[in-house]
Order: structure tokens, then sequence, then C-alpha cells
């Protein structure tokens, strides 16, 4: 049984229809640590830390797929390992075969390259990206309070409006 083709690779071939796409696909985060189980040193490490720079830099290497990225690199280092035995052949074939795989699925190999997409660069919203560049406005005027005058005063109390406009304390009154 074949896997699904990814929704970004269906768009770039220009076959993406509406009613088959699934709106609430996930859409993880570009790059990824190594899961904790890897080992810190050795080839698998090794494998880690030079296909995680080449996944991440093609947008290839998101968060959700630390654990099969790490899973290649294991195999890697076990088909190393089975190389170097003379009698090892059966296992270093078995984990060639695993790791060609992990290859394949990342795009890593030449013919897999052309059927796998990268996750597109986070979109922008324009208003948001207008809203972050703006800087602060003065503050809003406040709404203009009716008041009357008071007994014996021969001036009117200025009002919040006045106030604002005039660079007062709104609570400012005429003496």
């Amino acid at each position: 049984m074949t896997a699904p083709t990814p929704s970004a690779l269906k768009l770039l071939r220009g076959t993406a229809r509406p009613d088959r796409a699934n709106p609430a696909e996930p859409r993880p985060a570009v790059g990824a640590k190594p899961p904790p189980w890897l080992p810190r040193k050795g080839p698998a490490r090794l494998a880690w830390r030079r296909l995680a720079r080449i996944l991440t830099a093609t947008r290839v290497l998101t968060v959700a797929d630390a654990e099969a990225l790490a899973l290649g690199c294991v195999a890697l280092e076990e088909w190393l390992a089975a190389r170097a035995d003379a009698n090892g052949w059966r296992r270093a074939d078995a984990a060639w075969k695993r790791y060609r795989a992990v290859l394949q699925d990342f795009g890593l190999t030449p013919s897999a390259r052309t059927r796998v997409a990268a996750v597109p660069p986070a979109t922008v919203d324009p208003f948001e990206a207008w809203l972050a560049a703006t800087p602060p406005s003065s503050p809003t005027p406040p709404a203009p309070a009716i008041r009357s005058a008071r007994k014996g005063s021969a001036k009117p109390p200025i009002d919040a409006l006045d106030a604002w406009e005039r660079g007062l304390p709104a609570t400012h009154q005429p003496q």
C-alpha cells in the first residue's frame, strides 16, 4: 500500500482538489532537536547533525519528523557496525534498506527529491505585520463628560475632551 501524497506536493503538481483536502492538516514547525534516546556520541549523532542541517535548510525537517530521522541515523550506525563484521552481511543489508528508506522519505536521493515538498514559509498576515510595524499612537481622547456648572462659579468646568486637547489632566478645573 502506498502512502498518501502530501498536500503540498499535490499543490505543486496541480492535482489538488478542494473536496479532498484536509482543512485541519497539521503544519508543524520547521527544525527539530534529536530525541533523548539517540546516542550523544558516535556515528548516529554525527549523521543526525549532518542530515538535520541539510533538511532544516531545505525546510523538510519539522519537529514531527525527529523520531523518523533518528531511526534512520541509528540504521546507518548499525550498517557501519555490521559492514565491519565479516559475517554481518545480512544485518548490513537490512540496516542499509532501512537507512535508504529514510533517505527516500526525506528526499535525500536524486529520484526521491522530486517527490518531496518542503514546508512553505509561514505566511504573514499583512494586517498583523502593519500593526507590529506601526508605532504606538497617542492615546485616544476620552469621551466628553457632560457636567453642569457649579453654583456660584463664574467659569464652566472643563470637560474631558477639552482637557485632553489642552494637554491637561481630565480632572483639571480652572480657578
